[in-house]
């Protein structure tokens, strides 16, 4: 898992991501699907530093 090998808990990530940690939790065990792009001038993806096949 990506946060895992970066060394980041879910809040850390949550925060990178301008998500609540619940919604970090959810998302990895499948509960729900993330959406990667946000509204505003920084994807989820460049906040993240991360790439995901056909979405960033």
């Amino acid at each position: 898992m990506l946060r895992e090998r970066r060394g980041w808990s879910q809040p850390e990530l949550a925060r990178a991501s301008g998500m609540i940690q619940s919604a970090v939790a959810r998302f990895e065990v499948g509960g729900t699907v993330p959406v990667l792009e946000t509204p505003g001038p920084e994807s989820t993806c460049a906040r993240l530093r991360a790439r995901v096949a056909g979405r960033c």
